[in-house]
């Protein structure tokens, strides 16, 4: 039994770190996001420029294209990690579930 006992508590410890962690890198994402977003639209208005020569619209359009496609992966990796919380969150609760945990008397 005091192995037991000991467990929630790591694991709280563990849960509190990977939390912290978690919002440190979403924070991250957000920054990137907000930053990528900047980048695209003051590309963007260079790009609508009249008085810009064909070559320095074409690399005005590759920096728009590239931080677009940085953006949808970041995307991508939000709405992925997103998926793997909450299938976590339900393997957790079916787990107290299928204990008896979980389930009203």
């Amino acid at each position: 039994m005091p192995i037991r006992s000991t467990l929630p508590a790591k694991a709280t410890v563990m849960d509190e770190n990977k939390s912290a962690d978690l919002n440190s890198i979403q924070g991250t994402r957000k920054a990137l996001c907000k930053d990528l977003a900047h980048v695209i639209l003051v590309s963007r208005e260079k790009f609508d420029c009249e008085r810009v020569r064909n070559n320095e619209r074409r690399a005005w359009a590759r920096l728009i294209i590239s931080g677009i496609e940085a953006y949808a992966k970041l995307l991508e990796i939000s709405a992925l990690e997103d998926l793997a919380a909450r299938v976590e969150r339900l393997e957790t609760k079916g787990g107290e579930v299928a204990s008896g945990e979980g389930v009203e008397k």
